[in-house]
């Protein structure tokens, strides 16, 4: 039994790390950062998957951890791809509007997603 909760403590600790990077996360404290972590899934991602579509209803943040994905807004694929480090999808979350642009992975791709009660819970509080 150490051996696995060594390993989800170590999965957690680079969940933290990992948000902690992002620009529009940095700003959290330290709890919520992990709070964050402790409900987000890894995801594998395919190239040519899209991730989200413009349109669809909102339901998770996402931090690209590895690949590229191209952003497409009414047909319009934007000139700079997302790459590591990158986040998407908090302006459908903050303004509860349907998704603003379709997100297409490039090549394979591992994402960090955030639920949309959990993240909106954590910038929430966070801006009290």
């Amino acid at each position: 039994m150490r051996v696995r909760v060594r390993r989800v403590v170590a999965v957690l600790a680079v969940a933290v790390a990992f948000l902690r990077q992002n620009p529009f996360l940095a700003a959290l404290p330290p709890y919520e950062l992990e709070r964050l972590a402790q409900g987000a899934e890894w995801v594998a991602v395919s190239a040519g998957t899209d991730v989200v579509t413009q349109g669809d209803d909102a339901d998770s943040y996402y931090l690209v951890a590895s690949g590229q994905l191209s952003v497409t807004i009414d047909g319009v694929v934007r000139a700079q791809p997302l790459v590591a480090g990158d986040g998407f999808g908090e302006i459908a979350l903050l303004r509860r509007v349907p998704r603003t642009a379709t997100i297409t992975a490039l090549i394979d791709c591992e994402l960090l997603i955030v639920g949309a009660a959990q993240f909106l819970a954590s910038v929430a509080s966070s801006a009290d």
